[in-house]
């Protein structure tokens, strides 16, 4: 789930029901064996509840938890750090104009972990310096780079790099040390060295350089002559980083009132 930006969580499902009286039945027919090792008295723990198309009031939400107490919790309650996160998933639907009294499905479960959708949002192309009419989806960078099996030290080759929006969001997973939107890559083919195709390599970071982005050992070679020269897309590099400066003394502006 470190990668994913497709699944929000996934659970073990413990109980399911289409009324709070199915899930508790549910609930009943559950192993206790299996619950045990979750429950126990050393243990600590805290339900949550979450609601999809319909918003709760704290009080409903803790009458939701109470009826709970059918099960074998023996554990202390901990909001802050528990051990065990429990959550009930109610589904009222798709359409927000016509939200049902009832859930159409309720759901109690032990949380396991969470994906990655937050990424979506923090490298949203609102928040770039700037963009071109063919920038790439946010959501869908990271698919591709997933397909990819895009992993720390690979080197992507993207014939059709554009804004680099795609590359932004692979050197996440692959040569960016700080998970920054603000590196630029481009990876290039050219049949301008010996007259054969070549991997011409240009990275720019207001942090780094390629030597440090790289593994020095393993991509040593792309440090030779022939590839350090590349020039291209200079008006582009331009645009993008007078941008980051300008956002840098911004904030340092900002920070000195």
């Amino acid at each position: 789930m470190k990668r994913t930006v497709c699944a929000k969580s996934i659970f073990e499902l413990w109980g399911h029901g289409k009324s709070p009286e199915e899930l508790y039945n549910s609930l009943k027919n559950y192993p206790v064996e299996k619950m045990v090792p979750f429950l126990h008295s050393d243990s600590t723990y805290k339900i949550k509840i979450h609601t999809f198309n319909k918003t709760l009031t704290q009080e409903e939400k803790v009458k939701r938890i109470d009826a709970l107490e059918f099960l074998p919790f023996e554990g202390k309650v901990n909001l802050k750090k528990p051990q065990h996160i429990f959550s009930v998933l109610e589904d009222y639907g798709l359409d927000p104009n016509c939200i049902p009294e009832n859930p159409h499905n309720i759901y109690f479960g032990r949380w396991i972990a969470d994906g990655q959708r937050e990424l979506i949002e923090s490298y949203s192309v609102k928040k770039r310096h700037f963009i071109g009419n063919t920038s790439m989806d946010a959501g869908l960078s990271f698919i591709m780079a997933n397909h990819g099996k895009v992993k720390e030290n690979d080197i992507v080759f993207d014939p059709f790099v554009g804004t680099a929006k795609v590359k932004c969001w692979i050197v996440r997973y692959c040569c960016c040390p700080g998970n920054s939107p603000e590196m630029w890559t481009r990876l290039e083919s050219s049949s301008e060295v010996d007259g054969t195709p070549r991997i011409m390599v240009s990275l720019r970071h207001p942090c780094g350089s390629l030597d440090v982005l790289l593994n020095r050992d393993q991509y040593s070679h792309l440090l030779s002559d022939h590839f350090l020269p590349y020039q291209g897309h200079n008006s582009f590099r331009e645009k993008y980083f007078s941008g980051v400066t300008k956002r840098i003394a911004k904030e340092e502006k900002s920070s000195q009132e």
